[in-house]
């Protein structure tokens, strides 16, 4: 009798056992489906709050765009000032090839020696890199800066060629002709360093030039990077 008992409650244990496997084989197939749209669901979820749910990471959206634009930025940013400092040395060289053919103690006398070498044109190519390199990379720095930070729109290196060729030719003419003013001066005036030799004269004529350089480089990087300032506010207002 009771292993009769028994046997019907172990009948009755796998009879329960077996429909609560197939409720719940039942109901998992009519929950997967919802499972499968979590994902989805939390994906909006995120976007609205401003993430993007990707790869099983969170990441704002707006982070992860200013990510993408900062990369775009910088390479811009670099060219410019990779620009800034070619235009400048490439404005030394041709500086210095008149200037030290003019008087090449200048250079070999007046500057530390760095090569073994008198040759007006080692100097100019040599001093051309030398005393303007660093220039252009600060000026390019500032230029570059302003031409790509903030709101407005934005300036790439190609949209500063022909404004920053434009200033440093200016500047090398004007710098050439103030030269050329103060040789014949000095040669031919009552005053001053009249009396002078032909070797102080040149000297004196290629530090006027060197120092007119300097000052009107630096007056045309500002006011390049003034112009940039106001482009930018122009292109802004022509896109309201």
């Amino acid at each position: 009798m009771c292993h009769r008992n028994d046997a019907k409650r172990n009948d009755t244990s796998q009879n329960l056992h077996l429909s609560h496997n197939l409720i719940s084989l039942s109901n998992r197939d009519k929950i997967q489906p919802i499972l499968n749209e979590v994902p989805h669901f939390w994906s909006l979820i995120a976007a609205s709050a401003g993430f993007d749910h990707e790869n099983g990471l969170i990441v704002p959206i707006r982070v992860q765009k200013m990510q993408n634009e900062l990369k775009i930025n910088i390479v811009a940013w670099l060219q410019i000032v990779v620009l800034c400092i070619f235009s400048s040395i490439i404005y030394g060289i041709a500086h210095d090839l008149i200037t030290a053919h003019f008087a090449v103690e200048y250079f070999t006398v007046y500057h530390p020696k760095v090569i073994e070498s008198e040759s007006p044109l080692a100097m100019a190519f040599l001093w051309g890199v030398i005393a303007t390199w660093w220039m252009g990379a600060f000026f390019g720095t500032v230029i570059a800066t302003v031409s790509r930070v903030g709101d407005n729109p934005t300036l790439g290196w190609r949209a500063l060629c022909k404004p920053l060729a434009v200033v440093l030719g200016t500047c090398w003419g004007l710098s050439m002709s103030l030269g050329v003013a103060t040789y014949i001066y000095l040669r031919y005036s009552q005053g001053g360093l009249a009396g002078a030799n032909e070797y102080e004269r040149r000297l004196s004529t290629v530090g006027v030039i060197h120092g007119a350089s300097y000052l009107l480089t630096a007056a045309a990087g500002i006011g390049l990077s003034v112009w940039v300032t106001q482009k930018r506010t122009k292109l802004s207002h022509a896109h309201e």
